[in-house]
């Protein structure tokens, strides 16, 4: 028996669908508040877009990839463009998949605050 190329591909998709149901029902799970204007499909549209920006920072596996997303729930879609943040996610001396554990040991709740000031949702 051979598997095709296609086949693999079809395989890898499902589990990345998979994992955008799974972390979209986590979100919605426990941050009700932060996604409680978002019907199913515009919540897992936005995990998807959420894991596309995580994967170009380098960020691979899950943990990774659903706390980066759980950040942008929690404090603001752009997080990533907080100095702060940006210098840890860009910066190569940092593993990718250790550069979301290192931005929670580095933040101060004021830095949290900061972003969620200057959330583009925070002015409207």
């Amino acid at each position: 028996m051979k598997i095709r190329t296609a086949q693999i591909n079809e395989i890898e998709k499902a589990r990345e669908q998979d994992f955008v149901k799974e972390v979209a029902h986590e979100i919605r799970t426990q941050h009700a508040d932060e996604c409680k204007d978002l019907d199913d499909e515009a919540l897992r549209a936005k995990v998807e877009d959420g894991f596309k920006q995580a994967k170009s920072y380098g960020l691979k596996q899950k943990y990774s990839l659903s706390m980066f997303v759980q950040l942008q729930f929690l404090s603001a879609p752009d997080f990533d463009e907080y100095p702060t943040v940006r210098y840890i996610l860009t910066h190569p001396s940092v593993e990718p998949d250790d550069k979301i554990d290192r931005i929670i040991e580095t933040m101060r709740e004021s830095d949290w605050e900061e972003i969620r000031r200057r959330a583009p949702e925070a002015g409207q």
